[in-house]
């Protein structure tokens, strides 16, 4: 059996800085630190006075209704909600917040080196959640300088830190996973995205496919269609799962599969390649399932995903030859070594049907098709005078 089936297996791409102000954009400085806020204790004591009589003054159940809609939207803003982790609540003091300011206005600037260059500052006195943030703002600028190694160094701290919160702390393990594979250290990769998928047990399509994709990379294939299998049970539409499963499979002659695969993706209209209703149909033509086969070309044809062209002709030759030679059907060799003909430049298929016709006792119409492969050209074309002097 004879498949080419294209396979990219799908890899997450590295954050922009983009995205990476977007995170910075979440520190708080002022609760964490006493001598940061003393400064804004005694201008505000009348404000808080009055806060405290207030607060008073309100019932319990408005209260407890404020702080359920609180836990409510804390609760919507997590992005992985089943994490093992316990998400820290940290906060940046005076100084922390000075940096992460100056860092987050040369990220939002473009200053790239500027950034890294103020990344230096980032010392063993700031506390986790600050030395994180700053260390994110470093791994979006060097990624966006494409210094993937300085960006791998960065997110490995963003992570060893252990300050940030949840949604920030497995993004930059995320994102660390992705910039191991780039440069090509795949166990390291493997081992990163095997950590994150078991510590915040997401069930993320991009997640889960990208821990498939490593195995693939590290030639773990028979893992690899395992999880694509049971990838694909779980998003049965996706074609971009489909395909890699389909390769996987095929790599490993697991056959029977293959063609169960090619009728999931037939039932669901997700049979849009040339190759993908080849894989399907020659087999067919191979065990003598003519009817079968046919009716896939005749619906591939008619789906405009495959044309009439050589490899279709060689097809249609191929299906003559299996009513020949295995079915006996001399006409329906004829019909379609016809149509073959119609869309092939080879003199030789001219030829083979010439030879049918003439067989079966139709010289006129054979030495028609006799002299198109003198046309055409043939590697003998002695067979065909042979057949336009026949009486």
């Amino acid at each position: 059996m004879t498949m080419s089936i294209p396979f990219r297996p799908a890899v997450l791409s590295v954050l922009t800085a983009a995205t990476v102000v977007a995170l910075g954009c979440t520190f708080a400085p002022g609760q964490a630190h006493a001598a940061g806020a003393a400064g804004m204790q005694d201008g505000s004591r009348a404000a808080q006075a009055s806060e405290r009589a207030r607060e008073l003054r309100e019932s319990r159940s408005d209260r407890e209704d404020r702080g359920s809609k609180r836990g409510k939207a804390k609760a919507a803003d997590e992005r992985f909600p089943n994490a093992t982790r316990e998400s820290p609540d940290g906060k940046a003091g005076s100084k922390g917040a000075k940096l992460l300011n100056k860092m987050q206005k040369e990220v939002e600037a473009e200053k790239w080196q500027d950034a890294l260059t103020t990344a230096e500052g980032i010392t063993d006195d700031l506390n986790a959640y600050e030395k994180g943030f700053g260390y994110l703002f470093a791994a979006g600028a060097a990624s966006r300088l494409d210094r993937l190694d300085l960006a791998e160094t960065y997110f490995a701290k963003a992570v060893e830190t252990n300050g940030l919160a949840n949604n920030d702390h497995y993004q930059a393990m995320l994102n660390l996973a992705v910039v191991q594979n780039q440069q090509d250290k795949k166990q390291e990769a493997f081992a990163t995205i095997d950590r994150f998928l078991k510590e915040t047990r997401s069930e993320d399509r991009e997640h889960l496919n990208f821990r498939a994709a490593m195995l693939i990379e590290l030639d773990r294939n028979a893992e690899a269609a395992a999880e694509y299998d049971a990838l694909l049970a779980k998003f049965p539409e996706d074609k971009s799962i489909f395909t890699n499963t389909l390769a996987l499979n095929y790599q490993l002659g697991n056959t029977d599969r293959v063609m169960a695969l090619l009728k999931h993706a037939r039932e669901r209209n997700m049979l849009t390649e040339p190759a993908e209703y080849r894989n399907m149909y020659r087999p067919l033509i191979q065990e003598g399932k003519l009817t079968e086969a046919l009716e896939l070309i005749d619906e591939a044809v008619a789906k405009g995903i495959i044309v009439p062209d050589e490899n279709l002709a060689v097809d249609y030759q191929t299906v003559a030859e299996s009513a020949y030679f295995d079915k006996n059907d001399v006409d329906m060799a004829i019909r379609y070594y016809q149509r073959a003909e119609e869309m092939s430049s080879k003199g030789q298929v001219s030829l083979n049907l010439a030879t049918l016709l003439y067989n079966d006792g139709r010289l006129a119409e054979a030495k028609k098709a006799a002299q198109r492969a003198l046309d055409k050209g043939v590697p003998k074309p002695e067979e065909a005078r042979r057949i336009l002097n026949a009486k």
